[in-house]
């Protein structure tokens, strides 16, 4: 099994290329989804959109188990623990597992809910439902993704799940045009058809990631019990799942508060946050790869370089932010006609870009942070800045600016950039007081031999 060979900034560009393009395709996949739904119709794309974000809203939690994974297996590789680290791999790939059955069950029966509770609209009610009934049904699959992925990425290995997406994406392309065009004699059924082939797409993934995991890695089939793994792993986990949770909730409302402006604003938003998740990229991949040395490095009991380059790759991620974001918004009024004609959505889409190429070095600024805190193994406290942050002030705030002054779908992205700066900021504070180096949620305890080696006795 790979381990990360060093702390130079040559193995953290190697880390992080693989994880940029495997989030471009990610993305990629929503955004296929999107523009090939536009060429059906634009009320696709809004009952798409709104099933998205309430399978959004519960998905998150599935990474709960997969924070816990990446950062106990880093810091056990840091440590010179590889056996640890895949007894920690197996264990977690079952508890997801089991999550995700029970997460597929609420879902495909209490769908309907979280539509009502976004306040869907009635003419796009029942695309939504059969979408959010067929692709919430095999969530499981989604919940295997996040773990997969983080246990390859922290033996070192971010190649593998890059390609995993990348043949994911092409599987999904094609299954659309079948199914949107109605190619080879299959029925055009649009939104279904996204998520038959949406589905499919993602058992392809996680049978190769399982083979690769169990034949490859030399991961155990076997299911052993170990409380202790268990507490370790959720003790980051649930903190980080949690902070999801409440940014999905949030989210929820937010997009209540849009849904209640039109049709108009919501296919805007969908347009618009395929665009600009473009931006978030470069800080998303480099925050995780950094996310993966950091946690080597606390195992290895080198918390002043990690303190050093948290502070590196925090500027690096802003100033990249902030040059994708203005390039964005000037190229915002061609990108947008990729998508739609209509004029009304163009004009709200470039006004709600140049507010989201603002917020963006925030937010880079902000998940630097939050991984970095979570590798140490201080995973509450961007859990508890992050949920006062969303319910004190992004939400709040796009209310006031984007129903109550009218500002509409602008004001409301202004509570959210506010929302992003001031946790950064916050976060940037807590990193320099430095507390987090004598504190840990992780029950780790190292012991030293005459030659200066450590060893985790105790996990």
């Amino acid at each position: 099994m790979a381990q990360l060979p060093n702390y130079s900034y040559k193995t953290l560009a190697t880390l992080t290329w693989p994880l940029f393009i495997e989030l471009f395709f990610y993305m990629f996949m929503s955004t296929t989804d999107t523009f090939m739904l536009s060429m059906y119709s634009d009320s696709s794309v809004a009952a798409v959109g709104m099933a998205n974000q309430a399978l959004f809203f519960v998905s998150v939690m599935f990474n709960c188990v997969a924070l816990g994974t990446s950062v106990l297996m880093t810091q056990n590789y840091g440590a010179n623990r590889p056996e640890q680290a895949r007894q920690v791999a197996s264990l977690s790939i079952y508890v997801n597992l089991a999550f995700g059955v029970f997460i597929s069950v609420l879902v495909f029966f209490a769908g309907d809910f979280l539509l009502t509770v976004m306040n869907t609209p009635a003419e796009i009610f029942s695309t939504s439902q059969w979408y959010l009934k067929i692709v919430g049904s095999m969530l499981f699959l989604a919940a295997l993704g996040p773990v997969t992925s983080a246990i390859l990425r922290s033996s070192g290995d971010t190649k593998t799940p890059m390609k995993i997406v990348l043949f994911g994406n092409a599987l999904n392309i094609i299954g659309n045009a079948i199914f949107i065009f109605g190619l080879f004699g299959f029925p055009a059924i649009g939104p279904i058809g996204v998520a038959i082939s949406t589905v499919f797409a993602r058992f392809i993934q996680v049978v190769i990631a399982f083979y690769i995991i169990f034949k490859r890695l030399k991961i155990s089939w076997r299911f052993t019990f170990d409380a202790k793994i268990i507490k370790n792993i959720l003790s980051i986990g649930i903190p980080g799942a949690l902070e999801q949770l409440s940014y999905s909730g949030s989210q929820i409302f937010i997009t209540a508060f849009v849904a209640s402006l039109g049709i108009a604003s919501i296919t805007t938003r969908t347009y618009v946050n395929n665009l600009t998740m473009f931006v978030y990229l470069f800080a998303a991949s480099i925050s995780q790869a950094n996310e993966l040395m950091v946690g080597h490095m606390i195992g290895a009991q080198l918390k002043s370089l990690a303190h050093k380059r948290v502070l590196q790759v925090d500027m690096l991620s802003q100033s990249v932010s902030a040059i994708l974001g203005a390039a964005v918004y000037l190229a915002a009024p061609v990108l947008l006609t990729i998508f739609t004609s209509d004029p009304e959505i163009i004009a709200l889409g470039q006004q709600t870009i140049l507010v989201i190429a603002i917020m963006e070095p925030g937010r880079a600024m902000n998940i630097a942070f939050v991984g970095a805190l979570r590798a140490t193994g201080n995973a509450r406290i961007p859990m508890i800045v992050g949920i006062l942050g969303m319910w004190l002030i992004a939400v709040p705030v796009a209310y006031f600016a984007g129903i109550y002054l009218g500002f509409g779908i602008v004001g409301i992205y202004i509570g959210m950039l506010a929302d992003e700066w001031i946790r950064g900021i916050t976060l940037l504070i807590i990193w320099q007081r430095k507390k987090w180096m004598h504190t840990s949620n992780l029950d780790l305890n190292f012991n030293f031999d005459d030659d200066g080696e450590h060893h985790i006795v105790q996990v």
